[in-house]
């Protein structure tokens, strides 16, 4: 495609900021990204010196942030959907795999990583001894190849007054590279014929993460002032439920701040067939050490954990079951695994995150009564296409924002 028509896609795209919400209320948002993300972060993942690793994450993950990883499998399953990883701000992977898409808004600084399917970065690219299926988009300063990187498909650097630099790459020659004519080429000799046109277009991204944060913030607000709650207190260790209502059922769980939970034991009332459970938890900064969930006649898919005050939450030596959702929170979780949908602002740890789905029948949002006070925001411009792929990245990038098309 040329250079006139990428900048033409690009200008309908920009047209389309606009665009109605794909959302109709932050439950929506909440119910669409439970059930297709294992991780859903508001902030980062990991941090430079202790990065998410040894553990792997089954499904799906969206990162507002930064990510680091050292090790870990994303996607470990392979689980079908719009991207393996999607990444706001800078990547920084060592070793493991990101089995599928990846497209990530700031930096990428990869060494060893296999798996990845298509690349799209907004800013510079550095990767060494990694290998990737299809196309790799770059629209930063810099793309840094050494060490036996293998390219299958295209390379397609679009980033004005940009650099190729692979004197030492020694890994396979891509199938085709494409440049503006401001690139600087560097050796080797076999992507001397980069061209300036043809590139294919850019994959556009999989998910606006900075207006489905928003919306999943309120998305839990709300849930926090459900009316009807069953109302239960404890200062810790194993808490006992009983579930009084057919259908969905909600209860509102006091834990002293800095407590610590050793279990939690679900049961039903008699004749009562419960389809789904909300648990909103109140409380700060709370621990979750050891002991076991029993849900009870229902399944993990089915049950939700509110932690919608919370800005610490530690947890170790257990199966987390079910949702967790604290988008104020920083999680901690070593020692075990989460079977359900993780979505937080900030994770750290080396605890497993399996994908299980989501099913939990949320209620009707409403401004008042039981769906609580808080409006829904919409989603800025999603279903957009990226046009000229790279260019676009850029300006999404000064935006903060990673723009939306539910396929590849």
């Amino acid at each position: 495609m040329g250079r006139t028509k990428h900048l033409l896609k690009f200008a309908v795209a920009a047209a389309l900021l606009a665009a109605p919400s794909a959302f109709a209320t932050p439950y929506d948002t909440l119910q669409s990204i439970a059930g297709t993300y294992n991780m859903f972060l508001l902030g980062n993942l990991g941090t430079a010196a202790a990065p998410f690793q040894s553990s792997d994450t089954q499904g799906l993950v969206a990162v507002a942030g930064n990510a680091y990883v050292n090790g870990s499998a994303i996607n470990g399953n392979s689980i079908p959907g719009p991207s393996a990883m999607i990444v706001g701000g800078n990547l920084t992977q060592t070793y493991g795999s990101i089995n599928g898409n990846a497209f990530v808004g700031g930096n990428a600084n990869l060494n060893g990583v296999g798996g990845i399917q298509n690349l799209v970065v907004g800013g510079s690219l550095t990767d060494q001894s990694g290998s990737i299926g299809g196309n790799v988009f770059v629209g930063g300063a810099a793309t840094n190849l050494s060490s036996g990187v293998t390219i299958n498909g295209s390379l397609n650097l679009t980033g004005a007054n940009s650099s190729l630099n692979a004197s030492s790459n020694g890994g396979s020659s891509p199938a085709a590279v494409y440049v503006t004519a401001s690139t600087q080429v560097h050796d080797p000799s076999y992507w001397a014929n980069a061209q300036t046109s043809g590139g294919p277009a850019t994959a556009s991204a999989p998910l606006d993460v900075f207006g489905s944060s928003t919306d999943i913030t309120n998305a839990s607000s709300s849930l926090s002032a459900l009316s009807g709650a069953t109302a239960v207190s404890s200062a810790g260790g194993t808490i006992n439920l009983t579930l009084n209502s057919n259908g969905l059922n909600v209860i509102d769980l006091t834990v002293a701040n800095d407590a610590t939970i050793t279990g939690i034991n679900i049961t039903n009332a008699n004749g009562v067939t419960p389809t789904g459970l909300i648990i909103n938890v109140n409380g700060n900064s709370l621990n979750f050490n050891g002991g076991s969930f029993n849900l009870g006649s229902l399944a993990n898919t089915q049950v939700l954990f509110n932690f919608g005050s919370a800005t610490t939450l530690t947890l170790g030596s257990l199966a987390f079951e079910g949702a967790l959702l604290a988008p104020l929170a920083t999680v901690n979780f070593s020692n075990g695994h989460i079977d359900g949908a993780l979505i937080a602002n900030n994770y750290t740890g080396s605890a497993q995150v399996n994908y299980v789905g989501f099913n939990d029948p949320l209620p009707s949002y409403s401004l008042t009564g039981g769906g609580g006070q808080v409006a829904s925001t919409p989603e800025p411009g999603s279903m957009i296409l990226f046009g000229t792929g790279l260019a676009a990245i850029g300006l999404f990038r000064q935006r903060r924002r990673i723009l939306a098309r539910i396929r590849v």
